[in-house]
């Protein structure tokens, strides 16, 4: 899970550590005190332009572009995945989808369905200034058949214009090893956003070795850090979404969530924009944030920080780990945004009870001197190509599992390859000795045996 920093807003006045080769004529500033001015001039209610205006030079703008360009990070980006080697990857803010998925299919990845090529959504939809149409969205989401949903009408797309003809929408997407899985059916998801058409995606894939199935959902919530952008965030998870015709006959997301689960066993990996203990608002009469309206979407829905964060959002150890620093100079088109320290665990994994979290492969990053050590290390970097750090989880599908139930007492009942779980129990203990000789498969025994139905 990793929200990437897309080439079109990848220039917006990012902080970021001094990499050139040649030295400044007035010496270097370490980031650290340029960030902590810029964080007091942000919190000033009079910011001081002669303190901001030493943060516009013409050395800083190269800087920024030797440390966002798109070549370079992109790089780095496969560096990561080659590393990784994940079975599934879901990215956010992907505006070079066609690229990427060439890279990636050179790397073992998939992304469609019958090996179709994507195509941009303003070039296939007719009417893709429209701000919203989800009805003709509907039909180039299907007819692409590429698990990606872009913001039309994006302002990624409006700043990349200004460098390249050739820009695209960011969305998200979701990549699969093709040699590890395949892909059984994509869905996708269309929120009311009267500003654009957007929304989330779904791909149901198949375990090749045993037929295991999982569905991951892709999704990039609002931004933004005021109240009105949470309660934004909650229209998404629980209001209902667009239907083909226009109308908010659709699912919600939690509600889409919920669907699916009781089909598969499912993985949401999102953006959320969001943090744990994000403070609430009210919401449909109770006081709500994304985490806890997420994390009760369905029964037993668990997050790769659970150990972290308790289901009120409160942080169960210090320091919390965070998957976003970033700050943005007096270079940002946004002037609201400049010298406000984005410091949070905004990045989300969410699955449901057949599946089991084992470990984080990438460590989650967390400061112990907090915001004033972490402005020292401000992202995007020349070793993380992105505001966001990547969020590598290893997450268990067991042996077999093809689908779940969820009776109305709320335990999980796991139907598998075999006719029962004795059956499965009996398989195991049988070939244990001489199958499972790694910690992965240990636990995936483990796992198994955690699945037995409790005694009546």
């Amino acid at each position: 899970q990793w929200n990437i920093l897309a080439d079109g807003l990848a220039k917006d006045g990012f902080l970021v550590r001094d990499v050139l080769s040649d030295a400044p004529e007035d010496g270097a500033r370490p980031l650290q005190i340029v960030a902590d001015e810029c964080a007091l001039a942000h919190a000033s209610s009079a910011p001081d332009p002669g303190a901001l205006a030493r943060f516009s030079s013409d050395r800083s703008k190269a800087n920024l572009n030797a440390v966002v360009d798109w070549r370079l990070r992109f790089l780095m980006i496969q560096q990561y995945v080659l590393t990784a080697k994940a079975d599934v990857i879901v990215l956010q803010e992907v505006d070079h989808m066609l690229e990427m998925q060439e890279v990636f299919g050179q790397m073992g990845y998939a992304c469609a369905r019958d090996d179709k090529t994507y195509v941009p959504a303003h070039v296939a939809m007719e009417e893709h200034g429209v701000k919203r149409d989800s009805a003709a969205f509907f039909t180039y989401l299907r007819t692409a058949g590429v698990a990606f949903v872009p913001k039309t009408n994006s302002t990624c797309r409006k700043f990349g214009l200004k460098e390249r003809e050739d820009a695209d929408d960011d969305g998200v997407a979701i990549f699969w090893r093709r040699d590890v899985l395949e892909l059984v059916d994509l869905d996708f998801l269309v929120f009311d956003d009267p500003k654009r058409n957007q929304g989330a995606v779904r791909a149901t894939l198949k375990r090749k070795e045993d037929g295991a199935r999982v569905a991951v959902i892709a999704v990039h919530l609002t931004s933004g850090s005021g109240s009105k952008d949470e309660k934004a965030r909650l229209v998404e998870c629980k209001a209902a979404s667009l239907d083909a015709n226009g109308e908010g006959n659709g699912p919600s997301m939690c509600e889409w969530i919920d669907a699916s689960a009781k089909l598969t066993p499912t993985v949401m990996c999102l953006d959320a924009n969001s943090a744990p203990n994000t403070e609430r608002i009210e919401y449909e009469k109770r006081k709500l944030n994304v985490w806890e309206a997420l994390g009760s979407a369905r029964p037993g829905i668990r997050s790769v920080w659970t150990a972290f964060y308790g289901p009120d959002g409160a942080p169960r150890q210090r320091p919390s780990p965070v998957t976003t620093n970033k700050m943005r100079g007096p270079l940002s088109a946004q002037p609201k945004k400049i010298g406000e320290h984005a410091f949070a665990l905004m990045d989300q994994i969410f699955f449901t009870d057949e599946l089991s979290f084992l470990y984080h492969a990438y460590p989650p990053a967390a400061f112990v001197g907090g915001e004033g050590d972490a402005r020292g290390v401000l992202l995007p970097s020349l070793k993380v190509p992105s505001d966001h750090y990547p969020v590598i989880a290893d997450i268990l599908l067991p042996i077999g599992l093809v689908t779940a139930c969820v009776p109305e007492s709320g335990n999980i009942i796991a139907l598998t390859k075999y006719n029962s779980f004795k059956d499965t129990e009996k398989m195991l203990s049988a070939e244990a000795s001489k199958k499972y000789n790694s910690f992965k498969d240990a636990a995936l025994v483990e796992v198994l045996t955690d699945l037995k139905p409790e005694e009546p």
